[in-house]
């Protein structure tokens, strides 16, 4: 079960192309002197709004600019900005109110909970996520301008079930906690922590309106070249034309492998375990049926004495060998079914009856239980009646 699990999450739909795709984790220095505590007492109300507002300003320029050195390099094919990219870390788990439904105030309390994702608008053609619904966002999704988002399949099937998402509104607990966001469209769903991850209800919102991640933000970066071979060249250039940024640059492949890796060793370690088991239960299975055989020489001697051929001789040892294995995989199956929901805290879901699964590996068990009586067996079937008895 865990070996088909582990394949079947290799062949998992992500919900975006996973190929020819780069992730440049970049954090911008800001060089910029702090304000002394008596300068931030001086400043009248809308001077921080000011300061606030120029602050957004210049971190939305700089990413733009950002972008567009990315997107001139030779092999690159579209260029976007994710704060939380796919196999990787960032965002915000925030506690949301629907309009007309909840009430976003003190103590939000019983409120859903989702993902929020600040993106450039090209992030979704970049990343090959489809747009389900409704629009995608735009350069006219801006401060100043009506706050919209777009919501996931997973979400919109969870709060909106039956419903048009299309216009309802919501309000959170990020950088705005006073006025609506309005839903403008429904894409499809992406795994986001690990292709065995289960998608999750997630908000994407216009880094424009929310520009106060926009110096940390992931770059996503497709190219026409293999992706690896676009590493340094995407490094080198950020370094030349924005010495500013720190960087470092990896493949969506290695994102997915790195988040796998956890996963992958706890299934090769309870399959190492369950190989181990099987190896003994062979070697104890060898060792009683040989311990048998040589006990009952003289009975198997007799038998052939007395006109018994040597295949019923070898049917009947191979037959309660078999029995016995077959006992052994019933209880088998059975303690494995009461202990799946345990497993799969440990190795993630699991299905409650894998009948493939358990088909093949009965019929691995009683293969190898078979094989391991077989040479005891040809023993007791080769067994000289004269020269027991005489022994005797």
């Amino acid at each position: 079960m865990l070996t088909r699990q582990l394949i079947r999450q290799s062949k998992q739909d992500l919900g975006f192309s996973a190929e020819n795709l780069i992730t440049l984790d970049s954090h911008a220095i800001d060089n910029a002197p702090m304000p002394t505590p008596e300068q931030i007492a001086a400043e009248t109300p809308e001077q921080v709004q000011a300061e606030r507002s120029n602050q957004a300003k210049t971190r939305l320029a700089h990413l733009d600019d950002t972008l567009a050195t990315i997107s001139a390099v030779p092999g690159v094919e579209s260029a976007a900005a994710i704060l939380g990219a796919p196999m990787g870390f960032g965002g915000s788990d925030v506690g949301y109110a629907v309009k007309g439904r909840q009430v976003f105030a003190p103590p939000f309390k019983g409120l859903p909970n989702a993902e929020l994702r600040p993106v450039t608008p090209n992030l979704f053609s970049t990343m090959h996520i489809p747009l389900l619904r409704g629009r995608n966002l735009n350069a006219d999704d801006r401060l100043g301008s009506p706050t919209v988002l777009l919501i996931n399949e997973e979400l919109a099937r969870k709060i909106f079930p039956g419903q048009n998402p299309i216009g309802q509104q919501i309000m959170c607990g990020y950088d705005d906690q006073s006025s609506w966001w309005t839903i403008v469209g429904v894409v499809g769903d992406i795994r986001d922590g690990s292709p065995a991850a289960a998608p999750t209800p997630t908000f994407y919102v216009p880094v424009a309106q929310h520009p106060g991640g926009a110096g940390d933000m992931q770059l996503v970066v497709r190219t026409h070249l293999a992706p690896a071979t676009m590493l340094d060249t995407l490094t080198n250039r950020l370094r030349q034309t924005h010495p500013e940024i720190a960087v470092k640059a990896t493949t969506m492949r290695e994102n997915i492998g790195d988040t796998q890796r956890s996963d992958d060793f706890r299934t090769t370690l309870f399959g190492s375990f369950a190989f181990v088991s099987i190896l003994l239960a062979a070697v104890g299975m060898y060792g009683v049926t040989a311990y048998s055989v040589t006990q009952r020489r003289f009975e198997f001697g007799l038998r052939i004495a007395l006109g018994a051929n040597r295949a019923q001789v070898l049917g009947m040892v191979l037959g309660k060998a078999t029995a016995y294995a077959a006992a052994g995989i019933g209880i088998g199956v059975a303690l494995s079914l009461s202990l799946v929901r345990v497993l799969a805290g440990v190795v993630g879901k699991l299905p409650a009856f894998d009948f493939a699964a358990y088909a093949i590996a009965s019929l691995a068990v009683l293969t190898i239980a078979t094989l391991a009586t077989l040479l005891p067996a040809r023993a007791a079937a080769n067994v000289d009646p004269m020269t027991v008895l005489r022994a005797e």
